[in-house]
């Protein structure tokens, strides 16, 4: 979130410089300072600056409300008294109104920079040496505006550079170890660079990492990036000068581990070498289940499914059962379903902690699990049970069982009643002959593949572009698909083949059924439409509204250079030639996401310039089929263009490419996945 902190200071100093460069034959007197706003929140600020070097710092600010909006920032303090006349307040207005004139809207300049409860930031390497700072945070509303005077807090960098961050060393020391447990202690020769520092088992380090430890902690972070952590939050996993840490039973016996820790930048990013320290926890004998016994009971086998029932003889003892091909046992684990249990355990622990892996995977008393459309047909698979402690080992022999699945139906076939077919949707039934058969579904234009595609063509085409949701949807039985569900979003008045065929564990089982039909057709033909083409110009950006005379109609629009459009030989060449770039591009089925429906407004950055904005109705073909709307505006240097001298781009509409089938927040099975092949209950439990 507060990337702009940095690159907000460069750019002031860029305008600033501009500014003198503008301005250097004139005296301009001092600006009157602002006023301070009357308070309108109750809220206030605790500053706290930390990790002061000569050119860094770390400011974290807690607010008395969570739920209070704010800004905060760091200022070099002869800027705040000059500019600002030493008011919280006016800087922060000052802030988003630079913002604003850079080209953001009031709204992304809010939503990126302000906050919300506690929130820090790392000044890493922007500041001056020997310089006095006003660290200030403000209550602000959602246009940007004070609305509490705020609270500020002063420090001065230090006078002389620090050595780089490069330059710093860890001591690590491991005490206290046992068959679980461990104290670790990490010694920075520094106490003002941010660094982390953890354990991980050797095995997953040199399997998984390439025995590289800073690979698992930039891994770290990249994921919790990647699935939302806002980027300031690093700063809460970050660690500052000597510190221990108890690991209480976090650890299996007899295993060797290692303790690293690194030197971290604020997204995670290790930037200097670190240090590691290797250990080998105590061994531990493990009282052997020497008297306990399964019962495992498999029915309800089919070509891809089964129903697996496990009953011990004892309910005190955790165990794990699941099923796997015999071949994969073989193959992987030399037979050996024990080692195939403590592998599993120790692989997933990388990411998950032990006791949750437990908690979640294992069994107690009496357990069952139904294989539903998870395994492949004809195939000898091996049901296995293994009596396992806390820590994910082995304490007693496996108890097996063998079954095969029955071969798949290949003469299986599916019969589809059609319900209401609208322009954008349809409801449909597929009834398959055989209940017990797998089939995967889809809805593609016909345009895309006919005549052009063989069915065999066709299906691999499909395999390729669904494989991470065909899992998901695969289906057995009779199927209803409602309109009202929008399972497939259509363009109107368009050719489509629902297109089905026989699918387990990632392969098809028989080839492609087509089943044709055709969308609605609108009322008013599209050479009888008309498009209202209209633009509102904002600073460095146009907001552009298009609406057709019939909103069922299927058209295209975009907004071009006028040079660019006047290089063609007319409008016409020019729409020609840019449906013809998408087709050749990214394949005829592109045609499908393309075309829009119904009234759309966009707005779009641009930089100065003359443009044309045009719009036409198009068939499933790529064919233009109306007459084409132009409308031209002009687009008038911006201040942030001005200032800056820096152009943003031509920034056309891109092509919106949404799934005609809503995945939403769908679970995607890799079968290309180690851990996922091995575990046929975990992955579908991961669902």
């Amino acid at each position: 979130m507060k990337n702009f902190r940095t690159f907000f200071a460069f750019a002031m100093f860029a305008v600033a410089s501009f500014m003198m460069v503008a301005c250097s034959d004139k005296d301009d007197p001092a600006p009157l300072p602002t006023p301070e706003p009357e308070p309108e929140l109750d809220v206030t600020f605790e500053i706290e600056v930390t990790g002061i070097t000569s050119n860094s710092s770390l400011i974290t600010v807690t607010p008395s409300k969570d739920d209070a909006l704010y800004y905060f920032d760091n200022i070099a303090k002869d800027e705040f008294i000059d500019t600002y006349g030493s008011s919280a307040a006016a800087t922060a207005e000052g802030a988003f109104e630079q913002m604003v004139a850079m080209g953001m809207t009031i709204e992304e300049a809010i939503e990126t920079y302000a906050s919300l409860g506690k929130d820090s930031w790392l000044y890493d390497g922007g500041l001056s040496p020997d310089t006095e700072y006003v660290a200030y945070a403000v209550a602000i509303s959602t246009e940007g505006k004070a609305l509490s005077k705020g609270q500020s807090f002063e420090y001065r960098t230090l006078a002389e550079e620090q050595p780089t961050v490069s330059d710093i060393t860890f001591d690590i020391e491991v005490t206290d170890i046992t068959s679980t447990s461990a104290n670790v202690r990490i010694i920075p020769s520094r106490d003002d660079a941010p660094y982390y520092f953890d354990v991980v088992s050797k095995y997953i380090l040199t399997e998984f990492y390439n025995g590289d430890a800073a690979a698992v902690v930039e891994d770290m972070f990249d994921s919790l990036l990647e699935n939302g952590m806002p980027v300031e939050e690093v700063s809460e996993y970050t660690k500052w000068g000597e510190i221990s840490y108890s690991y209480d039973d976090d650890f299996s016996p007899d295993e060797e581990y290692v303790v690293y820790a690194f030197p971290i930048n604020e997204q995670g990013d290790v930037i200097a070498e670190g240090a590691t320290y290797n250990f080998r926890t105590l061994a531990e004998e493990q009282p052997a289940v020497s008297d306990i016994t399964f019962d495992i009971e498999v029915t309800g086998v089919t070509s891809t499914s089964a129903n697996v029932r496990i009953t011990p003889s004892r309910d005190d003892v955790i165990y794990y059962f699941d099923v796997v091909s015999k071949d994969t046992l073989t193959e992987l684990h030399n037979g050996d379903a024990t080692v195939l249990v403590e592998n599993l355990f120790e692989s997933m622990a990388g990411g998950t902690p032990m006791e949750e892996l437990i908690a979640t995977y294992t069994s107690q008393g009496a357990d069952g699990w139904y294989y539903d459309n998870t395994l492949s047909p004809d195939t000898e698979y091996v049901a296995y049970v293994v009596p396992i402690n806390e820590q994910g080992k082995a304490i007693g022999e496996a108890t097996i069982d063998y079954f095969t699945t029955s071969p798949m139906n290949t003469e299986i076939d599916w019969n589809v009643e059609f319900g209401d077919i609208h322009y954008d949707g349809l409801s449909f039934t597929v009834t398959p002959t055989d209940d017990t058969v797998p089939y995967y579904f889809t809805v593609r234009p016909q345009f895309s593949h006919g005549g052009a595609m063989s069915d065999e063509e066709l299906l691999m085409t499909i395999m390729a572009e669904d494989a991470m949701m065909m899992d998901y949807y695969a289906v057995t039985g009779e199927y209803e698909s409602l309109y009202e569900w929008q399972e497939f979003i259509l363009c109107s008045d368009t050719a489509y083949d629902l297109i089905i065929f026989a699918y387990s564990d990632g392969q098809p089982l028989s080839g492609v059924k087509k089943v044709p039909f055709r969308s609605k057709t609108p009322e008013t033909a599209p050479a009888d439409c008309t498009f209202e083409l209209s633009y509102t110009l904002g600073e460095g950006n146009a907001t552009i509204s298009v609406t057709p005379s019939d909103e069922n109609l299927m058209y295209m629009w975009d907004v071009e250079d006028k040079n660019i459009v006047e290089s063609f030989d007319g409008i016409e060449s020019y729409v020609d030639a840019y449906i013809g770039d998408i087709i050749e591009n990214s394949g005829a089925y592109e045609i499908d996401f393309a075309r829009v429906m119904g009234a759309e407004t966009e707005e779009i950055g641009f930089v100065a310039g003359e443009y044309v904005i045009w719009a036409a109705c198009v068939n499933e073909r790529g064919e233009v089929v109306s007459p084409i709307a132009v409308e031209e505006f002009v687009m008038e240097e911006s201040a942030a263009e001005a200032s800056t001298k820096t152009a943003l781009g031509s920034m056309k509409k891109a092509v919106k490419r949404i799934s005609r089938r809503e995945v939403k927040s769908m679970p995607q099975v890799d079968h290309n996945n180690a851990g996922q092949k091995l575990s046929l209950k975990m992955a579908a439990m991961m669902k």
